[in-house]
């Protein structure tokens, strides 16, 4: 009897040191926090700066009535940039004349791979990134909306759990 609680015990004691590999689960939830995912993608929109007007105008953003540019003195082409109640969803923080708007939230999208180094003490997690919630601005940011971006983040075992390097 002795020897039957000799040998569980050990077991147990051994299993509970034992070091377990990362988890693509532990790895998503990991990165979502340490990362602050999903994050807000913003833009600048200068409100009295012709040019970026004249990209608006361009755009589909005033025919849709997200915007309004007005013309302040035509001869000299200045112009201002007004918000309408439609895009009060999409509009984020506002200094002087600058007016922040948000483009998307990126996400994690999933996990690609787990690689070990170092007798499995440190793990090399890549891992896929996506925009989503595209706002209606997301015409003036010139990014890539379709494109899953690759990254790459280190784990290291310590303490019994494993904890993203910074």
């Amino acid at each position: 009897m002795r020897t039957i609680l000799f040998i569980t015990l050990t077991s147990l004691i051994f299993l509970s040191c034992k070091q377990e590999g990362l988890s693509e689960q532990e790895a998503i939830t990991t990165l979502k926090t340490e990362l602050s995912l999903p994050r807000t993608i913003d833009y600048d929109v200068f409100c009295s700066d012709p040019d970026q007007a004249e990209e608006i105008l361009s755009s589909d953003l005033v025919e849709n009535k997200w915007i309004i540019v007005e013309e302040k003195l035509r001869a000299s082409g200045k112009y201002f940039i007004k918000f309408t109640r439609k895009s009060e969803p999409y509009l984020l923080q506002t200094h002087q004349d600058i007016q922040k708007v948000k483009i998307a939230e990126v996400d994690l999208d999933r996990i690609v791979s787990i690689h070990y180094h170092d007798d499995g003490k440190l793990a090399e997690v890549e891992f896929a990134t996506r925009l989503q919630k595209v706002s209606p601005f997301s015409v003036i940011a010139k990014i890539n909306l379709t494109e899953r971006r690759h990254q790459k983040a280190y784990f290291k075992f310590t303490d019994r759990n494993w904890q993203l390097v910074k």
